[in-house]
């Protein structure tokens, strides 16, 4: 290994980087440090990681791709267990690291994208959704309708991006889990939390609640011209509900989750994320069928 003094920050990872609030945490953690440096020799020493989730690259890769960059810090990568790396030579991670492409050959990956944050890019946004979701994976049996919805919900949040954050960029980036039966995908925005946006909107009332409870609720939209749908993607928090999938939405320190067996929570994390993390894993081996009870209403039944 080189040698460590060539360095101006170290960090050692000891744990794996799986999909739950203490990896979001650890990289939250690096965020922070590559955002408060600048022109920084960083060395990442991955001595002890075995394992990285491949949806992670998403907030990885948008740390990688704008604030190493802009903050003009190079940027090293060290022990790198060799399954990991063959994963990033996969997924597209290896062209910030120069290393040689990989083609996947079971389909497990799901491509580290990033794509500028206008409407001119959601139809990209959509394709790329179709594509790695629905078209090289078996999901769930549902209608047409509720695929469409699924979908709408997917381009909802790429536009809570365009109209709210305030952010240049959607980093997303995914893995299909053979052994599990899981398919997770991550989409990672660098900008203005959903805590801001609602505290500003409800700026009279006194906030003792969890912003992302409001912000949830299907009819609550911090839009000038208020328009139904919360956050825009309550019919996937439905479906992942009966699917036994799982959810993570983080943005500023807030966090919502609904575990595998449909249970949710709301809670805080240790530290304070500038921009919107939403993870979603479906279970793909639901054998259950699913239509919309009513149109109208968005309701899913088996």
């Amino acid at each position: 290994m080189d040698n460590k003094n060539e360095y101006d920050i170290i960090i050692q990872y000891e744990k794996n980087w799986n999909n739950d609030i203490n990896t979001y945490n650890t990289l939250v953690e690096l965020y922070e440090i590559i955002n408060s440096n600048y022109e920084k020799r960083i060395l990442l020493d991955f001595n002890n990681v075995e394992f990285i989730a491949a949806n992670i690259f998403a907030l990885f890769g948008g740390i990688l791709e704008s604030l190493v960059l802009k903050r003009k810090h190079a940027l090293f990568l060290s022990n790198i267990h060799p399954k990991i790396k063959k994963v990033m030579q996969m997924n597209g991670l290896h062209r910030f690291l120069k290393w040689e492409k990989v083609k996947d050959a079971y389909n497990s990956t799901i491509e580290y994208r990033a794509f500028n944050a206008t409407t001119e890019n959601l139809e990209e946004f959509e394709k790329y959704i179709v594509l790695n979701i629905f078209t090289l994976h078996q999901m769930p049996n549902m209608s047409d309708k509720v695929r469409e919805r699924i979908i709408d919900n997917f381009l909802e949040m790429f536009n809570n991006v365009i109209d709210h954050a305030d952010s240049d960029k959607v980093y997303v980036c995914g893995q299909y889990f053979h052994r599990m039966g899981n398919l997770v995908l991550t989409i990672v925005d660098f900008g203005k939390t959903i805590k801001q946006n609602v505290e500003k909107f409800l700026e009279s009332v006194e906030m003792s609640f969890n912003t992302l409870e409001w912000a949830i609720i299907p009819g609550n939209s911090t839009k000038v011209t208020s328009a139904p749908g919360g956050l825009g993607f309550s019919l996937i928090l439905d479906f992942i509900k009966l699917n036994k999938g799982a959810f993570t939405l983080i943005s500023d320190n807030e966090c919502y989750e609904i575990k595998g067996d449909g249970k949710s929570r709301f809670n805080n994390i240790p530290r304070s994320f500038n921009g919107t993390i939403v993870t979603i894993s479906f279970n793909l081996r639901d054998d259950f069928s699913y239509i919309l009870k009513d149109e109208k209403e968005s309701k899913i039944i088996f």
